[in-house]
């Protein structure tokens, strides 16, 4: 369930290049043109001309179809240290110390509850179910997309060092069970950083998949995916059911409210365990073999000028050849 690293809780957005912006096409959809986004100036309106044509487009089908789709979102999520605690590595030299550890969302999962709760914000028949596979400490997770926003959630209880392609196959016999339109997963998990139960999920479940997602909008034939690449975005249609791979969201995700936290303690979620499910982990493809924390950065120097600019300059040439060795 893949989405950070030891540093900001979010990395800034890719900077834009002068590039332009691509057409992306899945099979038997259709081309949605969108204009680059460095375009400024006079040209401001026509900037997102794309965007707002694609909108129009969906909006249309809408009408045509009636304004509620009854869209079916499961949304896969993982509990993983919080971004802004430090870990420390636990006596083993494999593992992390999870003493005084404060869990949440993994971040990119969090991007996927929100795309699917937008979704839900604009079209009330939508239903937002988000599923983990984990420990029984996991139900935090889970009840925290509850208070934002979720309609039911589903445990599958298995153990911490569980394999990647074992939690694919575990969430792919609850998404033939809920039969959802679309599946959402973060495009990586911020423990591990893999990438791998997204595709993976999708190839157990024979669906196609789209990665990087920013954008989703459903139409009366399928969903419109806007997905980031370097210099713009691609615009993608394909059927459903779909498996959507997120990257990042137009808005932040939400916070919990508070009737929605008092109304998530009373849900009750289902359990389940792999071997209901006829999951049997299979023996681990890769080991672990020693985890360390970075090294440690060296400290800095300040140079100061006292007026003879040429001697500092002469000065930081210097430290950058001897000891930067960068020049």
């Amino acid at each position: 369930m893949d989405g950070r690293e030891d540093g900001p809780a979010r990395e800034p957005p890719p900077r834009r290049s002068a590039a332009r912006d691509q057409v992306g096409r899945h099979q038997g959809g259709e081309r949605l043109p969108l204009l680059p986004d460095h375009a400024r100036g006079g040209r401001r309106g026509q900037r997102r001309a794309g965007v707002h044509q694609a909108g129009r487009r969906a909006r249309a089908r809408r009408r045509a179809f009636g304004d509620e789709l009854n869209v079916k979102f499961l949304v896969c999520l993982k509990q993983v240290p919080d971004s802004t605690v430090r870990v420390k590595v636990a006596a083993d030299g494999k593992s992390i110390a999870t003493d005084g550890i404060t869990w949440s969302i993994s971040p990119y999962d969090e991007y996927a509850i929100e795309l699917a709760l937008e979704h839900k914000d604009g079209d009330p028949s939508t239903t937002v179910i988000v599923v983990t596979v984990g420990s029984a400490r996991s139900r935090d997770a889970l009840r925290q997309a509850l208070a934002m926003g979720c309609d039911d959630a589903t445990l599958v209880t298995a153990a911490d060092t569980v394999g990647g392609l074992d939690v694919a196959k575990a969430l792919a016999a609850v998404v033939k069970e809920a039969k959802p339109d679309v599946v959402l997963c973060g495009k990586q998990a911020s423990d591990d950083d893999q990438g791998l139960v997204g595709p993976a999920l999708a190839e157990a479940l024979g669906w196609p998949h789209v990665g990087m997602l920013t954008k989703i909008a459903a139409v009366a034939d399928g969903v419109e995916l806007w997905r980031e690449i370097e210099g713009g975005h691609e615009v993608w249609t394909a059927p459903t059911p779909v498996v959507g791979l997120v990257h990042k969201s137009a808005k932040e995700p939400r916070y919990p409210s508070l009737p929605g936290i008092m109304k998530a303690k009373k849900k009750e979620i289902p359990e389940k365990d792999l071997a209901a499910l006829g999951v049997t982990p299979g023996a681990p493809r890769a080991e672990v073999v020693a985890m360390e924390p970075p090294p440690q950065r060296g400290g800095g120097k300040i140079l100061k000028a006292d007026g003879d600019v040429k001697a500092l300059a002469a000065e930081l040439a210097r430290l950058l050849h001897e000891e930067a060795k960068v020049l």
